[in-house]
C-alpha cells in the first residue's frame, strides 16, 4: 500500500525538456509518535541531478518531517516538511524538493 497526499504539497521531480532529470531517494522513515490513525515520522532524503551528457551530482540532501494520517482512501501525508542540511542551495532550483 502506498501513501498519497492529503493537503500536503507533493514533492516530485522528473525528466525535463532540457534533457535533465532529478531523482529523489528516501531512507526508511522512523516513527517518532504513533496514534491510532496518525503517525509523526522522520526520514533522510537525497536528490541527485543528472544531465544527459554529464555525471550525476548531489543536488540537495536533508530530512523530512511528516505527519501521515489514515483516510477512507488509505494512508495520506497530511504534512511534509523538507529540512535542508545546507544553507546553500542552487539559486536556479527548478525542481520542488
Amino acid at each position: 500500500m502506498g501513501i498519497g497526499y492529503a493537503g500536503a504539497a507533493r514533492h516530485g521531480v522528473g525528466l525535463q525538456a532540457t534533457a535533465e532529470a532529478a531523482r529523489w531517494q528516501s531512507a526508511a522513515p522512523v516513527i517518532r509518535e504513533a496514534e491510532p490513525d496518525r503517525w509523526r515520522c522522520e526520514a533522510n532524503y537525497a536528490v541527485f541531478r543528472t544531465k544527459l551528457s554529464e555525471a550525476s551530482t548531489v543536488y540537495n540532501v536533508g530530512r523530512t518531517l511528516d505527519v501521515v494520517v489514515r483516510t477512507p482512501a488509505g494512508l495520506k501525508f497530511a504534512v511534509r516538511e523538507c529540512i535542508y542540511d545546507s544553507e546553500m542551495i542552487p539559486n536556479s532550483i527548478i525542481y520542488p524538493i
